[in-house]
């Protein structure tokens, strides 16, 4: 069977992100050798994986090298850091309603949004607007530097919404 994920803003080689994205780690190379072993103990081969954009900071031949290294079918989504282009977005059906997948929230009209972009410490995993738009920020740094599940998305989902 396979398992759908969500997962943005590794900025692979980008060594300024450990100090602006609070991240827990001493140098670049720790954080990419946990990010990638995280992310291979979560994804099986079989799985499908949404990476919401600011996935690697260099350019398409090193993110076809890190890409080999990780599990998964990969669906790439555009972020700002991102040297090479791929999709601006897609449109994915969860809980029977309809997402947008974007990197940066502010260019979604939609009333769902799985987005990344938004890092620590501002950074939460999921919010609703007054207007009734509905946020889930799928950033590693909120989901111990590991890809999240469609499964855990809908619990956080249905939970939020008997919060409110």
């Amino acid at each position: 069977m396979t398992n759908f994920y969500f997962t943005s803003d590794h900025h692979f080689n980008h060594k300024r992100v450990i100090e602006f994205g609070h991240r827990p780690f001493s140098t670049l190379s720790e954080m990419e050798t946990v990010l990638i072993s995280n992310w291979n103990q979560t994804v099986k081969p079989s799985d499908t994986v949404f990476i919401v954009g600011d996935f690697n900071f260099l350019g398409t031949s090193n993110t076809f090298v890190l890409m080999n290294k990780l599990n998964g079918f990969k669906v790439f989504i555009s972020g700002n850091h991102d040297k090479q282009q791929f999709l601006d977005s897609c449109i994915v059906n969860m809980l029977g309603k309809q997402f947008e997948v974007i990197h940066n929230p502010d260019y979604s009209s939609y009333m769902n949004v799985i987005h990344g972009h938004v890092h620590l410490p501002s950074a939460v995993k999921i919010h609703r607007q007054k207007n009734g738009r509905l946020f889930i920020n799928v950033n590693v740094e909120l989901w111990d530097y590991k890809p999240v599940s469609v499964k855990t998305l809908s619990k956080l989902i249905n939970k939020f919404n008997k919060s409110k």
